[in-house]
């Protein structure tokens, strides 16, 4: 990714938190309206994505619990390979 795509998706994420009034975060956050309504952002470094997906108050649940299951999936990769970005639990 070259410096001017990783600048773009960055303000991407920042202009989206900044609309919806959270902190920007380095690379994703999941926001929840009063309604069940749910927004994610995902910013990927790797090939310089930002996907924002939405859902409404009734697919809001089954969208959070695939979001929980997909990042348990990573965290659990991640614990078998040993992967370095854990040290921070060590």
């Amino acid at each position: 990714m070259t410096a001017a795509q990783g600048a773009s998706v960055r303000g991407l994420v920042r202009i989206v938190a900044k609309h919806l009034g959270v902190r920007a975060p380095d690379a994703t956050f999941h926001y929840e309206y009063a309604d069940g309504s749910a927004l994610h952002v995902a910013r990927d470094d790797r090939d310089a994505t930002c996907i924002v997906s939405g859902a409404g108050p009734d697919w809001a649940p089954a969208f959070k619990a695939f979001l929980m299951t997909q990042g348990l999936g990573e965290l659990i990769g991640k614990i078998s390979r040993g992967d370095e970005a854990l040290d921070c639990f060590s």
